[in-house]
Formats: structure tokens, C-alpha cells, sequence
């Protein structure tokens, strides 16, 4: 069952009670194009307490004026953007503690947690929820679920994996963050299962995630680790973008920060000096659509370690083969 302790007396969760207003980025970690690679520092600024904090500006929200938007495009996303931030999740919103337990079934399983089917004890909600045990050796991964649950917790959107709550469990040896059950599992799972998948069904799947992306980037949200891995599937064929740990502001995104995973990464993620903004999400959705179509990514097998790939993504001038 959920706990209202927030663990202030464990010093890895003792910033949960400053991260329910305010946001760090993350630190730097290697890792091979088997987990998200990272070289974020920890000098950012806290994050904005809502997504209302916009830049200064008739188009606050179009942070960098990164011609990701035309002008006409800006001047008819305004309304929809105003609209959608008063729709918005509030504070209030997530004001009642959520009474779940979870099973022993394993939904998924990372480095640093597990992810576990819950059901509501008061409503018979069946959910996923996503556990970090808050461990010193993994401060960095309970951050991550931090800034996961910071964003998730506000988005609306169909195509967006919908937030339940959060727990510290165990005297505040574990966080919790519970979400929205996706029974399909994840595009890579089906792309295990069933192989590679027809053109009407990927063109389904592709046109729900830009859904989702569109809505994150009108908002400056960029998600940073695209891939089949983090898009969940429901029974009816809805698609979910999911795992905001890696996500950022569009105006916290620095010159030569790498977040992602790196065979789905864009070539301008590795350049150094280069901004990065929300196209390269866009390059990481096409590598997925390849992905669903082949079971290949464009330059899976190519090279021998993440190293020779990302020196070569990065002065990529052509298409991949």
C-alpha cells in the first residue's frame, strides 16, 4: 500500500520535497546504445513550477525561436496552447493519496527499477507502476523518476501516458510513480512478438506519436529519448508516449548536452557547440518508423561501440543507407 511519509529523513528523497516545486537536470553518465546516454551536468536551472512560465515574448512558448514553428503556425497554435495549459493539471489535482498495491507481475525491468501491474484499492484501476529504490549508488535514477513525475503530472493529452500519483514506500526507501496501464506493452515488445509490423499499422502508430510529440513540442517540451522502448500500446491500438526522465525544456536543452539512446539519436545531439532542439525528436520518430517496417535501425550493425557511432551520426550529410 501507498505511504504519506515523503522521506525527508533518507538523503537520496530528502529533495522530494523541493522537487514538488522545483527541478534539477541530470548528471552525467556513459552508457551504450543499449541505455540512454547522458553528459547533462547539474548546473541548470530549476525547472519552472508549471508549464505557464513561459519566456518573455508575444510567443513565450516558442522558447529559442527555433523555426521549428513557421509564423503562421505560431500565430494559430497560440489559442490552442493557451487552451491547453488551462486544461492543464493542477497542483490540487493530486491532492488525495492513491490507495494501490501492485502484483508480482513484472511489466519491465531497467538498470535501475522495475516496473510492476497495481490496481486501486478504492476504484479497481489497474495501473503500471514504476519503482526506484533510493539507494545512495542510485540518486541518479530516483532524479529521473523526479523529473519524470514533474512532467507527466501535468500533461493531458490522449496519445501521452497519463499520470495516477506518486508513494515513498518502505520508510523512504522506494519511489514510486504510478501511471496509466498500457496492456499491449511496449512497440518494441510487439515488434519481438509479431515482427515487423504491415504499412497501415505503422502509419497509425507513426501519425498517433507525432500526435503526442506535436502536443509536447507546442508546449516546449522535448522528450529526447524517442525509440519503440518508450511508446506503450493499449488493447484498442492506441499508442502512448511514455519514460520522461530524459525530457527537458526546450530552453534548458544546453549546447553539447547528449540525452537519449544513441543508435536513435540525431547527428546534431553529438556535434558539439550545436543547439538542440525539438527536431531532433523527429529524427529519433523516423528511426522508429524504419524500425517497425524492418526490425532494423538506420545504422544498426554498422559500427563496433557507441563511440564510432556517435563520431559518425554526428558528421552524417546523407540519409542513411
Amino acid at each position: 500500500s501507498s505511504s504519506p511519509d515523503i522521506g525527508t529523513q533518507n538523503p537520496v528523497l530528502a529533495p522530494m520535497v523541493v522537487v514538488m516545486g522545483l527541478e534539477r537536470k541530470l548528471s552525467g553518465e556513459s552508457a551504450t546504445s543499449e541505455v540512454t546516454v547522458s553528459s547533462d551536468g547539474e548546473h541548470g536551472e530549476p525547472m519552472e513550477d508549471s508549464f505557464e512560465a513561459a519566456a518573455e515574448g508575444g510567443h513565450g512558448w516558442n522558447y529559442l525561436a527555433d523555426g521549428y514553428y513557421s509564423e503562421q503556425e505560431m500565430a494559430e497554435l497560440a489559442p490552442i496552447v493557451e487552451r491547453e495549459r488551462l486544461s492543464m493539471a493542477k497542483e490540487d489535482d493530486y491532492g488525495a493519496e492513491v490507495k494501490w498495491h501492485r502484483s508480482s507481475h513484472v511489466l519491465g525491468a531497467g538498470t535501475f527499477g522495475c516496473v510492476f501491474q497495481a490496481i486501486n484499492d478504492d476504484t479497481g484501476e489497474l495501473m503500471a507502476v514504476k519503482e526506484v529504490a533510493a539507494i545512495n549508488s542510485r540518486a541518479r535514477a530516483v532524479r529521473a523518476l523526479q523529473k519524470e513525475m514533474r512532467t507527466l503530472r501535468q500533461l493531458r493529452h490522449v496519445n501521452v501516458v497519463a499520470y495516477k500519483g506518486m508513494s515513498v514506500l518502505e520508510g523512504g526507501t522506494k519511489l514510486c510513480v504510478l501511471m496509466a496501464l498500457c496492456p499491449g506493452g511496449s512497440l518494441a515488445s510487439v515488434l519481438a512478438k509479431f515482427g515487423p509490423l504491415d504499412e497501415p499499422v505503422v502509419r497509425k502508430y507513426t501519425a498517433q506519436i507525432l500526435a503526442g510529440l506535436d502536443y509536447l513540442h507546442r508546449h516546449c517540451i522535448v522528450h529526447r529519448d524517442i525509440k519503440c522502448a518508450n511508446c506503450l500500446l493499449g488493447s484498442d491500438g492506441v499508442v502512448q508516449i511514455a519514460d520522461f526522465g530524459a525530457s527537458s525544456r526546450l530552453k534548458d536543452v544546453a549546447k553539447g548536452s547528449m540525452q537519449g539512446t544513441a543508435l536513435y539519436m540525431a547527428p546534431e545531439v553529438f556535434r558539439r557547440g550545436t543547439t538542440v532542439g525539438r527536431q531532433s525528436d523527429i529524427w529519433s520518430m523516423g528511426c522508429c518508423v524504419v524500425e517497425m517496417l524492418t526490425l532494423s535501425l538506420p545504422f544498426g550493425g554498422q559500427f563496433s561501440n557507441d563511440f564510432t557511432l556517435m563520431h559518425n551520426i554526428s558528421r552524417v550529410r546523407e540519409p542513411p543507407p
